[in-house]
């Protein structure tokens, strides 16, 4: 777990700098689920800025329903399942030779 002093202390300044307070900002986290509080440091962005937030991760907490309440605001959750072989066969241009695996 990352602590929240340390996200505060030097990976916010860092997207503090690179926001234009006038212009619309989209921010993306992916498994900040990992940083303590992170709640918090989510909706400090939405209080200071004009930003839409993405979230993305592997822990059923983000999944959660309390998450939502947490992050006050209008949300949206999608899961997303990878790709099973043939889906990402077929997603890279290749076909199966579905013939060659079935026994005679």
């Amino acid at each position: 777990m990352v602590k929240r002093e340390l996200y505060l202390k030097e990976i916010r300044p860092f997207y503090e700098s690179k926001l234009i307070r006038q212009e619309k900002h989209y921010l993306f986290f992916d498994e900040i689920q990992n940083v303590n509080e992170f709640e918090l440091v989510v909706n400090s962005f939405r209080a200071t800025h004009d930003v839409s937030i993405f979230i993305t991760g592997s822990n059923s907490r983000l999944l959660s329903g309390e998450l939502a309440t947490h992050l006050s605001g209008r949300t949206v959750s999608f899961r997303i399942l990878p790709f099973n072989f043939k889906e990402f066969c077929q997603f890279h241009g290749e076909r199966i030779m579905t013939s060659s695996w079935r026994s005679t």
